[in-house]
C-alpha cells in the first residue's frame, strides 16, 4: 500500500503542484478581471505599484481642479448674463429718459408721460444697485 500514497507517488505530486501553480495564476488572473489593474498590491510590484499610487492620488488633485475651474467658469457666467441684463436695462432707462424729456414734443406731451419722466428720474437717483437688477421688477 505504500506505493499507492501520495506522499510517495511522483505523478501525485507533480499533478498537484500543477494544480496549485493553476490555481495561483487563476486566481491572479480574476484579481487582473476584476480590478482591471495588472498590479494591484506592492507584493504583485512595488515600484510599479507606488508610480501607480502616486499618479492615481495626481490624477485625483487634477479632476478636484477641473471642477473648481467648472464652478468658476460657471459663475463668471451668470455675472457676465447680469452684467449684460443691467447694461440693456440703463440703455432702455437712457433712451425713455431722453424720449420724456424731448421738449420739441412738449405741446403733446400728456400728463402720463411727465409722471414717467419723473417716476425715471427719481429711480435712476434713489435706486439701490447692490438690491436689485432692474427697476422695472
Amino acid at each position: 500500500m505504500a506505493l499507492n500514497s501520495i506522499n510517495n507517488n511522483q505523478s501525485a505530486q507533480a499533478a498537484l503542484s500543477n494544480l496549485m501553480t493553476t490555481q495561483m495564476q487563476l486566481s491572479k488572473t480574476q484579481n487582473v478581471i476584476s480590478t482591471g489593474k495588472t498590479i494591484n498590491t506592492a507584493k504583485d510590484n512595488g515600484a510599479v505599484w507606488s508610480i501607480a499610487n502616486t499618479m492615481q492620488g495626481k490624477v485625483t488633485a487634477l479632476d478636484s481642479v477641473k471642477d473648481s475651474l467648472n464652478r468658476a467658469q460657471s459663475t463668471i457666467d451668470v455675472a457676465m448674463s447680469a452684467g449684460q441684463q443691467v447694461s440693456d436695462l440703463l440703455t432702455q432707462m437712457k433712451a425713455k429718459a431722453l424720449a420724456a424729456s424731448d421738449t420739441s414734443l412738449e405741446t403733446t406731451r400728456s400728463g402720463k408721460s411727465r409722471g414717467l419722466c419723473v417716476t425715471l428720474s427719481a429711480t435712476a437717483t434713489g435706486w439701490n444697485w447692490a438690491a436689485k437688477f432692474s427697476p422695472l421688477d
